[in-house]
């Protein structure tokens, strides 16, 4: 038998050998292309399952409110009424942030309004984005990561119920990192996609502008200041992470300090 095999292989020539060994080079690729579809197959499914992990982890987060405020009690007042009027909000916890030279008035139309006490200031004017900062601190020491936070302003009015299915169904995708609420744009529109999810009117794209009411996932999508422009280094950690802004072209909150459009979706 061995010596039969050794006088077959003998007989192969040059081109037979040639052959031989080109057949084998494409089994050998052939292995190696099926390897590397597999591992990108795998890579894929694992993706696909991560990313509905995170999508259904969104949709059942708890939804926090943060209301913001310094010493204008009647702006709050409206604030908090407007609020409770287009919105149930036993389906969300509440939470009050004070400025240090708040009026004792807003601490008290807050606290019947049901909301409690985040963070309060200690007497000495500190800003909005100070505030903001010292309040989101101590919300993640008592939420979960992947929760859902809204921060308004005492100078804010509610429109309409906030639409959280929308919402979610928003922070679902895995490009989206944050929903503004107010309906105004500022840019071109032209470089901004639209949708239609659920029932809203949406403009998804890239925004530096990060300007409250806005709807978060805290320490997830986006983890930025209110109130710090272009520089926030929070910000730019949201967009190396190819994170996009969705925009409610059909405001749900609008600001006393602006003068309204027609509709409430207009650009500036």
């Amino acid at each position: 038998m061995q010596r039969l095999g050794r006088t077959r292989a003998k007989r192969l020539g040059p081109y037979e050998w040639r052959l031989r060994a080109e057949a084998n080079k494409r089994r050998a690729y052939e292995r190696l292309k099926a390897r590397m579809a597999a591992a990108a197959a795998a890579r894929e499914a694992a993706r696909l399952r991560e990313q509905m992990e995170a999508a259904a982890a969104v949709m059942t987060a708890a939804c926090h409110i943060v209301f913001i405020a310094w010493r204008r009690p009647e702006y709050a007042r409206q604030t908090l009424e407007s609020l409770a009027r287009h919105n149930s909000l036993e389906a969300y916890r509440l939470w009050y942030a004070l400025d240090g030279a708040y009026a004792p008035a807003v601490r008290d139309l807050a606290e019947q309004a049901g909301f409690q006490g985040l963070y309060v200031g200690d007497g000495e004017r500190a800003g909005i984005a100070r505030t903001y900062d010292a309040a989101m601190q101590a919300l993640r020491a008592l939420a979960a990561p992947g929760d859902l936070v809204i921060h308004l302003e005492e100078d804010l009015e509610c429109l309409r119920p906030i639409p959280m299915a929308a919402c979610r169904a928003l922070l679902a995708e895995s490009d989206v990192g944050w929903v503004r609420l107010f309906g105004r744009r500022r840019g071109d529109s032209a470089a901004w996609e639209k949708r239609a999810v659920l029932g809203e009117d949406v403009l998804v794209g890239r925004s530096w502008w990060a300007h409250p009411p806005t709807l978060i996932r805290l320490n997830v999508a986006c983890d930025f200041t209110a109130g710090i422009k272009d520089e926030s280094q929070s910000i730019r950690r949201s967009l190396k992470r190819r994170l996009r802004c969705a925009w409610l072209t059909r405001a749900v909150f609008w600001h006393r300090g602006v003068v309204r459009s027609r509709d409430l979706g207009g650009t500036t």
